[in-house]
């Protein structure tokens, strides 16, 4: 399966115009999210929500720093700054009450697309905890949309990449590496579009976490 980008999401960046200053990720929280307080009182009552907040706080944080200085993150230029400048200020536009993939600017760019550009912005400049994270609000959030399947792929290779050459070592990258693959193989393998992400998904579970049971099903 080739993964390529959204020709929407080009020609919004391509049209930035002037450099803008550095930015932070914008999380947009979906309408059916809990609040934070909420969030924190949920785990307090379930290990395995605490648990998965943990690994993900210390596989994706930033900056990371590779054993090899080929796999390391790049300097954001000022037209990287200002590309991720554009997505950032589309997702934040994101008006979940009008309907999903919503917005109130001219662009009106998907939600979907708009996540995916900019994890893939982050992947191609090797910033690869920070797309890790966009990437997997894709495969969550947008499981349905035609870059879900291309978000879990992208997550997993960030992922590898982290637990491999990150230094110091991230043993949870490949914790979460294993169940998430587990659970993207149980979302799209009973698809007939799923393609080879299909096998990767399962190849990646079995490595890793050859103990995982059958899929739940609804």
């Amino acid at each position: 399966m080739r993964i390529s980008g959204c020709g929407v999401l080009i020609a919004v960046a391509c049209g930035s115009g002037a450099p803008s200053p550095p930015v932070s990720p914008v999380v947009v929280t979906p309408a059916h999210s809990t609040t934070q307080a909420a969030w924190r009182r949920e785990a307090a009552r379930d290990p395995a929500v605490e648990k998965r907040a943990r690994l993900e706080a210390a596989c994706f944080a930033t900056p990371w720093h590779s054993s090899e200085p080929a796999h390391g993150p790049k300097a954001l230029s000022p037209q990287t700054r200002a590309r991720l400048d554009v997505l950032e200020r589309e997702c934040k536009d994101i008006h979940p009450e009008l309907g999903p993939g919503r917005f109130v600017t001219p662009q009106s760019i998907p939600a979907a697309e708009c996540h995916y550009g900019i994890g893939r912005i982050y992947f191609e400049e090797a910033h690869y905890a920070e797309a890790a994270r966009w990437f997997l609000r894709v495969a969550d959030e947008h499981a349905h949309a035609d870059v879900g399947i291309f978000g879990a792929q992208l997550y997993l290779t960030a992922l590898d990449v982290l637990h491999t050459h990150a230094a110091p070592a991230r043993p949870e990258c490949r914790e979460l590496m294993g169940g998430d693959a587990h659970r993207f193989a149980c979302r799209w393998c009973d698809k007939p579009d799923s393609g080879d992400a299909c096998e990767v998904f399962r190849r990646v579970a079995k490595q890793l976490v050859p103990s995982a049971g059958a899929c739940a099903r609804p």
